[in-house]
């Protein structure tokens, strides 16, 4: 039996630190080493350098870093590792050392394999860098959904109802998730935003209409649907695959959720049953599903509904809303072709 390989890897992240408390020397801080010395592996050095210019850091200005290592594990496991447990150092560092200052753990930094020599600095994801490009609107405050928006921060809150109000409890959670550095903080941001605008009753399982925000509907909402529209989702190849999926999925979801909320786990003690694909179809889901439900609600007001549970009994009439092409298009296109395509460097 060939036993298996086995390295050594070096977390290094990068502080904000005001005033900067490492300038000349080393805090040793369990098995964490905070420090702003230059490093005896030149490539950390380049690595830091290339991740603070992609992350369009201001290189003058004073910065620690905090570095631990890993023995064993690999490139994907050693960064989620190191971000969660380099914050959990710096605030029990913090308590000990009461008004000594601040340190908070930037998102850029870098790994380094001592096996071979290898550093590879850390980079923006999709999330945060987006592809750019020039946007124009045309007429924004006669079409949909500008029009609404533009009503409902212009309206006494009770026009628009419970349903409005829904929204604005949304974007507040959601723009909140685009702030959190980690994705199982955005995870919890996430499905606050996505909880506003399903959930009715206290014991209510979300998991049907999470489905059909996102274009796979079950039983009653697949039920409003016209019978060409439903038809059209029943061909996707392998729909009713893809739909268990995403219920299996978003079912472990919530049970992690309720770990973390109720009983105060932290994400790495209550997602070990979520396999690696699950996981990564988590992170491109949330987003997305966020993005579509708020949509749905925007049609939802559009249409002249005021409550959540009317947009829901409506649902049909709220997701084909001035579609230009058939839900299963956009379905299968979007939501299914993002969850199928393998891990990217880019995903976060």
């Amino acid at each position: 039996m060939v036993a298996p390989n086995i390295s050594d890897w070096i977390f290094c992240g990068l502080l904000e630190s005001f005033p900067l408390l490492v300038e000349h020397n080393r805090i040793s801080c369990g098995m964490f080493e905070i420090t702003s010395n230059p490093e005896p592996f030149e490539s950390i050095e380049y690595a830091l350098d290339q991740s603070i210019e992609a992350y369009k850091l201001n290189q003058r200005q004073p910065r620690g870093k905090i570095k631990t290592f890993f023995l064993g594990a690999d490139e994907k496991s050693v960064i989620a590792s190191g971000r969660l447990y380099a914050r959990e150092a710096l605030s029990l560092f913090g308590i000990a050392h009461f008004g000594f200052g601040s340190m908070k753990l930037t998102r850029a930094g870098c790994i380094f394999d001592l096996i071979n020599g290898v550093a590879k600095p850390f980079l923006p994801s999709l999330r945060e860098r987006p592809p750019g490009g020039i946007i124009a609107i045309m007429n924004h405050m006669a079409t949909h959904p500008g029009l609404i928006i533009n009503r409902i921060l212009s309206s006494p809150t009770e026009r628009y109802g419970s349903l409005g109000m829904a929204l604005r409890r949304s974007t507040h959670w959601s723009d909140l998730a685009t702030e959190a550095n980690e994705f199982w903080d955005r995870f919890l941001l996430y499905w606050m935003a996505c909880e506003s605008l399903t959930r009715l009753s206290e014991n209510e399982t979300l998991t049907s209409k999470f489905c059909a925000a996102l274009g796979l509907p079950s039983r009653r909402y697949l039920q409003q649907l016209p019978a060409h529209e439903r038809n059209l989702l029943l061909v996707i190849p392998d729909f009713r695959i893809w739909r268990r999926n995403l219920i299996t999925l978003f079912d472990k979801a919530r049970n992690i959720r309720n770990e973390i909320v109720h009983k105060g786990f932290r994400a790495d003690e209550v997602t070990r049953d979520l396999s690696e694909i699950e996981e990564l179809r988590l992170r491109r889901l949330m987003p997305m599903l966020k993005v579509w439900l708020q949509n749905l609600t925007l049609n939802g007001l559009a249409l002249g509904i005021t409550s959540v549970d009317e947009m829901w009994k409506r649902y049909s009439d709220c997701i084909l809303f001035q579609l230009q092409e058939p839900l299963a298009h956009t379905t299968q296109g979007t939501v299914i072709f993002a969850i199928s395509q393998p891990e990217s460097p880019l995903d976060d």
